[in-house]
């Protein structure tokens, strides 16, 4: 079986980013998310007892579906026979098309993005006992201006700081569990100081350094999936030296001070420093006046399809009841 990484981060915190980035590493496969394991390891359960063939093949349909509705372009199209020969649990498929994409690329290690990995590490530390984790996080205050720029993010600044809080709560709580399995780096460090920082994650790995941060972006599958989605438009470039503080001319004072209120000591523990100290100002601690997107771009028809195809086919697996009593939860 091949190495798993799942990475750990919130939304805009540069997580597609930094997939892209080690998945130009020659000894890594890190194609754009699926969101699988994270679906069904939550929702398993709907399908009851999967050595039941109907079970079973439920469960098949809907990841292949799924994975069908994904964001991204894969290079590979997963077989159903094949997947419905595997071991009977849950996530054996979602595994198995993975290492199927590995194997296309020739790589050996599985870098993995889903969103908030943390809440769910159990299952997934249940079903790979020896997985690893990358926790990337970025300074809250970007993350919400990043955010309220991204037509597909809605809640504005205070759906933001509350993703954020709950993802880094999350991570400290994984990173106490997993006993010297997680890594943590800053977006701030691998955007102004990437050989380094990309070094320190590939010796985490124990996999030899690349200059991969110097070259991802040319990849074939990057820029077509730069092309596909507008959040993820800037992954066709080189890294964004500078692309940090950006929330000093994105975001109003009020949103500054009450993103700093609520994140304060996260913020601290991950070496942030507030934009304003004792300086008089009384800080808010309600939510601020502006909300939602303020971005004007918006999405293409084409993306608007994927993600509507998407949001059905996830619908479909919520939607499902178990067959039987909640006792075989």
């Amino acid at each position: 079986m091949s190495r798993l990484v799942f990475l750990v981060a919130s939304e805009r915190s540069g997580s597609n980013l930094l997939t892209r980035v080690l998945g130009a590493h020659s000894r890594i496969s890190g194609p754009s998310p699926t969101h699988l394991f994270r679906l069904f390891a939550n929702n398993g359960w709907r399908y009851g007892d999967l050595r039941n063939d109907t079970a079973w093949h439920d469960l098949i349909a809907d990841i292949l579906e799924n994975y069908e509705a994904k964001l991204g372009a894969w290079d590979i199209h997963p077989e159903r026979n094949r997947l419905i020969e595997l071991e009977r649990t849950v996530l054996a498929p979602i595994l198995s098309i993975y290492e199927s994409q590995a194997e296309f690329e020739g790589a050996d290690v599985i870098f993995i993005k889903e969103n908030q990995t943390a809440e769910f590490a159990p299952t997934l530390i249940e079903h790979f006992p020896t997985a690893r984790f990358v926790h990337l996080v970025r300074d809250p205050r970007d993350v919400a201006a990043s955010w309220i720029r991204t037509t597909a993010m809605p809640g504005g600044v205070e759906r933001a700081t509350t993703v954020w809080l709950r993802d880094q709560q999350a991570a400290r709580a994984l990173e106490s569990a997993s006993a010297g399995r997680l890594h943590s780096l800053r977006y701030e460090d691998l955007v102004e100081a990437a050989e380094p920082t990309v070094g320190r994650v590939l010796q985490f790995l124990g996999l030899p350094f690349e200059p991969v941060h110097l070259s991802f972006f040319h990849s074939t599958s990057v820029r077509r999936d730069s092309e596909r989605i507008d959040a993820w438009r800037n992954l066709s470039r080189p890294l964004m030296t500078g692309n940090t503080k950006r929330y000093r001319n994105e975001l109003t004072t009020d949103e500054i001070l009450y993103v700093e209120e609520r994140c304060s000591d996260l913020m601290g523990f991950y070496g942030y420093d507030r934009y304003q100290r004792d300086d008089g100002i009384k800080r808010q601690t309600t939510r601020p006046s502006v909300s939602g997107n303020t971005t004007d771009s918006s999405m293409t028809e084409a993306e608007t399809s994927v993600r509507a195809r998407r949001l059905a086919a996830i619908r479909r697996v919520l939607e499902r009841q178990p067959p039987c009593s909640g006792a075989d939860r």
